[in-house]
């Protein structure tokens, strides 16, 4: 909801667009780009026309060819300021790029723009998005939002002196009102998580502080991502995952979670499984035993997973739920630590049922 993104552009620039459009698209936003959604025998012009008025906001990508170029692209540009006088004096909805040192075309000169070569620009660009956004989720009755699109991504500050040294980018998912569920709980809850996976980063570099400022490492970086496993009236999860690299031979993943079950509305915890049998019935399965690597040495799964129970996280959707064990895994095999598997929620207790 309010993320559908149109992007206008010369089809000499179309690599620059594509790549716009894949970088949205990655960040669960619905980006329209003519090459990607126009199918073949459509009124290719009919099509554009509707894109454009439907979508919340537009991508102007400015170029020394787009700006002297005569025909659509110049059309586009009319139709997006034509739709611009339908919205509010301070609304966010042209956003102009220039992707070089292009005169920026005389109707736009009024809109911020935005140069591709700044440093971070598509993050500027999304994080005015998201204000936008955020203003029509606050002005939208609750009864209409769609809660699949019903959240925004929030940055996490890192103190100075830890991004120093490390690159850091830390963001979370802040949810809009609904009529389903106390989103202010959740929101404190989802927040707590990505604070509790920050200090993580402080308490490592508080304890260890001249190895962060140690110079034989030429690059660190901490970054936290992460995707709705499942969104629904009854049900939300999220998976965090937080990779890094702080020196060492390889970089490092670890995976959190948060489950909700609503109505009534509480968190479901790994301390919740009626037992932990079916965990080991499915970390000793045959099928999920070994992983064979090109080289035909194989490794014992369950070898690793001896304290698993003491760090179990999942993610639900629908009937189905995903144990995630990769946390007690070698980074070379933290792929076999994936299970999938059905489940049933039994006195607020998960009962796992073996596929």
């Amino acid at each position: 909801m309010f993320n559908k993104i149109f992007i206008s552009y010369a089809s000499e620039d179309y690599s620059a667009a594509k790549g716009l459009y894949d970088n949205l698209l990655q960040k669960n936003y619905s980006p329209w780009l003519d090459k990607e959604k126009l199918q073949v025998g459509s009124n290719w012009d009919f099509k554009i026309r509707q894109a454009l008025k439907e979508s919340d906001f537009v991508i102007i990508l400015l170029s020394s060819i787009s700006i002297k170029k005569r025909g659509f692209v110049q059309r586009e540009f009319k139709l997006a300021l034509k739709y611009l006088e339908d919205k509010l004096i301070d609304d966010i909805y042209i956003i102009p790029i220039l992707l070089n040192d292009c005169e920026v075309p005389a109707q736009l000169e009024s809109i911020q723009w935005i140069k591709s070569s700044e440093e971070n620009y598509l993050e500027k660009i999304l994080d005015s998005i998201n204000i936008q956004r955020k203003i029509y989720f606050d002005t939208t009755p609750q009864e209409i939002i769609d809660l699949q699109n019903s959240f925004i991504s929030q940055k996490l500050d890192v103190i100075q002196q830890v991004c120093k040294h490390v690159d850091c980018h830390f963001e979370y998912p802040v949810f809009a009102k609904n009529n389903f569920w106390n989103v202010s709980d959740v929101n404190d809850l989802v927040k707590s998580k990505a604070l509790q996976i920050r200090n993580g980063l402080y308490n490592f570099y508080f304890s260890d502080k001249e190895y962060f400022e140690w110079e034989g490492v030429e690059f660190r970086d901490s970054t936290l991502t992460y995707t709705i496993s499942s969104i629904t009236e009854n049900q939300l999860s999220i998976l965090f995952t937080h990779d890094d690299y702080l020196g060492g031979a390889h970089p490092n993943s670890y995976y959190h979670t948060l489950n909700f079950l609503f109505n009534p509305d509480y968190l479901i915890e790994s301390k919740m499984f009626i037992n932990d049998s079916d965990l080991k019935k499915i970390v000793t399965t045959k099928k999920y035993q070994s992983y064979e690597f090109e080289d035909d040495e194989v490794v014992d799964i369950s070898s690793h997973l001896e304290n698993y129970a003491y760090n179990i996280e999942f993610t639900l959707r629908g009937d189905k739920i995903e144990i995630i064990l990769a946390n007690n895994l070698p980074r070379v095999i933290q792929v076999c630590g994936f299970f999938t598997t059905s489940y049933k929620i039994q006195d607020h207790k998960i009962e796992l049922i073996l596929d």
